[in-house]
């Protein structure tokens, strides 16, 4: 006999066909970290008498992208600054896109084909939830977002703290750099949310400690019987 679907039921089904759709989206996402799969950089150089601080000028500009070992974009001539730089993000967001968009439509399969068949699942652990969003966040503070170019948030975080000391930037630049390190910060931890959320959603929980049998408890706490009668 089939289950009646229920409105708990339905709501139940819709969150956890979306927690994996976000795991799997993530799953994908994460593919970038290989080289073979993405591979995106750009570079600039530039006459020194000229300066570095403002400078916008014309320059050799350097840059490629690989996708799945496939060159999709190469630049190596002399051209303005940086024109490099906007082409490969550009890429690298399709390439976000798509392959978030490929996972999260695996994940949707396998929340059809497996998960919404239980129907009975165990209660979300948020404990595990948030103890995941932590290691999610640590990991991509440490590693950088997959596919960027640049350093990592922890890097430019540390490196951001010594301008500080030494304090011969500008204090606009200074500001600026504050500002984007926190926006980026702020992005890694929804995400970090957002996975961790989606791993409790689906029914995974921390080991519970063994609780102690009542009746072998009950049993233990009774002295042995003898079959002999006084």
């Amino acid at each position: 006999m089939s289950q009646i679907e229920t409105p708990a039921i339905r709501r139940r089904s819709l969150r956890v066909t979306l927690a994996w759709a976000i795991i799997g989206a993530a799953a994908g996402v994460a593919l970038m970290y290989a080289p073979p799969v993405f591979d995106g950089h750009s570079h600039a150089s530039w006459n020194p008498k000229l300066g570095v601080v403002g400078y916008s000028g014309r320059a050799f500009s350097d840059g490629y992208v690989q996708v799945c070992g496939v060159d999709v974009y190469r630049h190596h001539r002399y051209d303005n600054f940086e024109e490099t730089r906007p082409v490969v993000e550009w890429w690298r967001h399709l390439v976000t896109a798509s392959l978030a968009g490929l996972g999260a439509l695996a994940g949707a399969m396998v929340a059809r084909l497996t998960w919404l068949g239980r129907r009975s699942s165990g209660r979300a652990d948020w404990r595990l939830g948030l103890v995941v969003a932590f290691v999610v966040f640590g990991v991509l503070a440490t590693a950088g977002i997959p596919g960027k170019q640049g350093r990592s948030l922890s890097i430019e975080g540390w490196r951001l703290f010594q301008e500080f000391n030494n304090s011969y930037m500008p204090t606009s630049m200074l500001t600026d750099w504050t500002v984007d390190l926190g926006l980026e910060a702020l992005m890694l931890a929804v995400v970090s949310l957002a996975f961790g959320w989606a791993v409790a959603a689906i029914g995974v929980r921390l080991p519970a400690g063994r609780r102690p049998d009542q009746a072998a408890d009950f049993a233990d706490g009774l002295a042995p019987v003898s079959g002999k009668v006084c």
